[in-house]
């Protein structure tokens, strides 16, 4: 290259021109050949068509300058000068010279008179309001005495408020007084389990208020002993009100149960069946080496064989266990009795009527179980399986909504929802 480089490829940093650039290529033989090429390079033209601007009737004239370049305007005008008879919208300009281009943009607001503001009457309210300053396009804002330059703002105390809007004709004040009142605050507490035979005092607070409960109950407190969402709205004396719910399970206890993924010695335990788990879990992998708590765990086995697996899932109820032998190769292949059969359930979902279907399985006895989402077990049945077997369930008695459908063989478990509509 001209300035002595030995590279393939050259970059060249320069401005103005016109700059000759030129480089010898010699081939293995001795033989050179020389090339140029000429470069200019052309600053880009500068544009400026100025702030956003507002005026009070008339028009803008938007001069892009740059006399030597062509143009093109958002309005299709392609003159150096364009006349702006329209409000509240973005023009903007391409300018092009020799080549290059630039683009700039202006929102133009022409106004036809002072501001329209009308902050209404007077108002007392619960809480907080918003106030409004009205669509006034190329106008400010300034608010007192909060200092807040925005259109509409919200406020949450009793004060005297005032608003001075300004457009390109004039400036235009407004004043409201608020008077805020204070809303009752209601906090009934978490989400909650209670055990079976016990209940929970749910308390509205805000003594000597108007309370409505989505029970039939008027009082600031209620006795809970069954499951369900409970909601309270209270009211006072100046008609101001707040609401808020707590959901509250009644549980015997948990139930424990978990499924297995098996790849050779590696195992992914899921106790997230398990029902009414609140207080957490304790796994034991039954190596002698292994535990856990957490609900999801993949553990690999330091060798194959038949582990039995406890899995016990707590809540303030009590606990429960949940126990099966788990098999792990170093093949990859999972030794479960379950995984040379198949379980199905039809209609899923359905009214309350549906058949589990079991096929593939030998001499095999099983037990089947229905769970209900506080864990409580509406079907416990023991059968023996053998090649194909069809038992129909009737849950039609039963409120609708999701089970869980448990069957326990010699050396497994098998889970699946089924949805009663």
């Amino acid at each position: 290259w001209h300035d002595a480089s030995a590279n393939q490829t050259f970059t060249a940093s320069v401005a103005g021109g016109p700059f000759t650039f030129w480089v010898d290529v010699t081939n293995p033989a001795g033989c050179t050949t020389r090339d140029s090429i000429v470069i200019t390079v052309v600053a880009s033209p500068v544009v400026d068509l100025g702030p956003d601007t507002s005026v009070c009737g008339g028009t803008v004239t938007l001069d892009a300058g740059n006399p030597t370049a062509t143009f093109n305007w958002s309005t299709g005008a392609t003159t150096q000068t364009i006349v702006a008879d329209t409000t509240s919208i973005i023009y903007w300009v391409d300018v092009t010279d020799l080549g290059c281009t630039t683009r700039d943009s202006i929102n133009v607001f022409i106004n036809t008179g002072p501001p329209v503001v009308n902050l209404g009457p007077d108002v007392t309210v619960c809480g907080s309001t918003l106030l409004d300053a009205g669509n006034n396009p190329g106008a400010t804002f300034v608010w007192s005495p909060l200092g807040q330059t925005t259109q509409t703002i919200t406020v949450d105390s009793s004060a005297t408020y005032t608003v001075d809007v300004t457009n390109a004709c004039a400036t235009i004040s407004e004043t409201i007084v608020v008077l805020v009142n204070p809303v009752p605050m209601v906090n009934l507490g978490f989400d909650t389990i209670i055990c079976t035979g016990d209940s929970i005092v749910l308390d509205a607070g805000n003594p000597g208020m108007q309370y409505s409960w989505s029970t039939p109950d008027t009082t600031q407190t209620i006795t809970v002993d069954t499951s369900g969402t409970y909601s309270v709205q209270v009211t006072d004396v100046t008609g101001c009100f707040s609401s808020d719910t707590v959901s509250v399970t009644v549980s015997s206890g948990p139930t424990a149960v978990f499924t297995t993924t098996i790849s050779g010695l590696t195992v992914f335990f899921d106790a997230t069946f398990s029902v009414d788990a609140t207080s957490g879990f304790f796994w034991d992998f039954g190596d002698g080496a292994g535990t856990s708590t957490q609900d999801t765990v993949t553990y690999t086995y330091a060798a194959a064989g038949t582990y039995p697996v406890m899995l016990r899932a707590f809540n303030p109820c009590g606990s429960d266990s949940f126990l099966i032998s788990v098999t792990v190769t170093s093949t990859g292949i999972a030794e479960i009795a379950i995984a040379t059969g198949q379980i199905n359930i039809y209609p899923n979902p359905n009214e309350g009527v549906f058949t589990v279907s079991f096929t593939g399985f030998e001499n095999e006895k099983i037990q089947l179980t229905i769970l209900d989402l506080q864990g409580r077990s509406v079907v416990n049945e023991q059968h023996s399986v053998n090649s194909e077997f069809n038992k129909e369930v009737d849950l039609s008695r039963q409120p609708k909504g999701m089970y869980f459908l448990r069957v326990n063989t010699s050396d497994n478990v098998f889970i699946k929802k089924v949805f009663v509509q």
